[in-house]
């Protein structure tokens, strides 16, 4: 049996045991934007204050996951810390094979005591356009699951091929868990590792609430897309609020046959609750949200300065 099968069957025996315990928000509304050989489908949704839920983005068949993107957003958030992105990863839709290439998931948890906005975002690629050379990593994360796990990295690899994504699923209750890293790291020659996605998060479980985690890597291998990673940094200090911008290369004018685009991107930075992590878009010609990486985050009240690091994957035709 595979490694993705086992993974995918123990996923499925911990939705039937209940562990997989996130509302789903409601209503939820979906749009989307195509812009060259990219899809963005994001999904919004409520969530009820107090409460932990997931928002899950779809990609249209027969176009694969390349990217996942989370948001939690409103009025009050930035001013409870307990609000954040539990989890973000790749899963499997209702289709034949058992690759998580199709759906992008957001869970979150709303700490405050208003109602919040959720969002999960999908890019998506057309098999003619690098969807057909995407391959996805899985594997467990190494922790106690009954008394839980601080700064715990992970790294999930891509042997011979890039990386363009991932994430890291944890299952259990969201207000047990807070996603720390999740996105490639910065190498001492100023260069971003290409090989490996690295995530870090911590969790608060307990024998009678236990929590698995897997962490999840998309490659692309093929010659069909080029590839250039882009990275933003800003520094928080204590009880800030602040936004990391990686954006892709290029004029907002560019053609668009023959432009960058982003296809997926993260975040390190281990303090903190992150807010916000998806594609943006900067009010180019399109609606698209393709222009870059946008990463927002809380540092705690009484933290210590945090360096956040954003993260644009951006691709464009040969």
């Amino acid at each position: 049996m595979s490694r993705s099968t086992i993974v995918r069957a123990y996923v499925l025996a911990a939705v039937a045991a209940g562990l997989l315990a996130a509302a789903v928000p409601s209503p939820a509304t979906a749009a989307t934007f195509k812009s060259g050989f990219a899809t963005y489908v994001s999904t919004s949704a409520s969530l009820a204050a107090g409460t932990g839920g997931q928002v899950t983005a779809t990609c249209p068949a027969p176009r694969r996951l390349s990217g996942v993107g989370a948001t939690i957003a409103g009025p009050a958030i930035t001013s409870s810390p307990s609000s954040r992105i539990a989890a973000s990863y790749p899963a499997d839709g209702p289709d034949p094979d058992i690759d998580p290439d199709d759906v992008a998931v957001a869970k979150l948890h709303n700490g405050h005591s208003a109602t919040a906005f959720g969002r999960a975002d999908a890019i998506c690629l057309a098999g003619g356009a690098g969807g057909s050379n995407l391959a996805y990593q899985s594997a467990p994360s190494a922790f106690n699951p009954f008394t839980g796990s601080s700064g715990t990295g992970q790294v999930s690899t891509c042997p011979g091929t890039r990386i363009v994504g991932g994430g890291q699923r944890i299952t259990g209750l969201a207000s047990e868990e807070s996603l720390r890293g999740n996105g490639p790291n910065v190498m001492s020659n100023g260069k971003v590792d290409s090989t490996a996605w690295q995530t870090t998060f911590n969790v608060n479980g307990s024998p009678a609430s236990p929590h698995s985690a897997f962490v999840h890597g998309i490659c692309l291998g093929g010659s069909k897309l080029k590839l250039r990673y882009r990275y933003a940094t800003r520094v928080l200090f204590a009880d800030q609020v602040k936004a990391a911008r990686a954006r892709c290369p290029g004029k907002k004018r560019a053609k668009k046959k023959n432009r960058w685009r982003v296809i997926g991107g993260g975040w390190q930075g281990v303090a903190g609750e992150i807010l916000v992590s998806r594609p943006f878009d900067s009010r180019d010609r399109g609606k698209a949200p393709d222009n870059g990486w946008l990463v927002r985050a809380h540092q705690f009240a009484g933290g210590r300065p945090l360096a956040l690091v954003s993260f644009a994957i951006c691709a464009k035709r040969r």
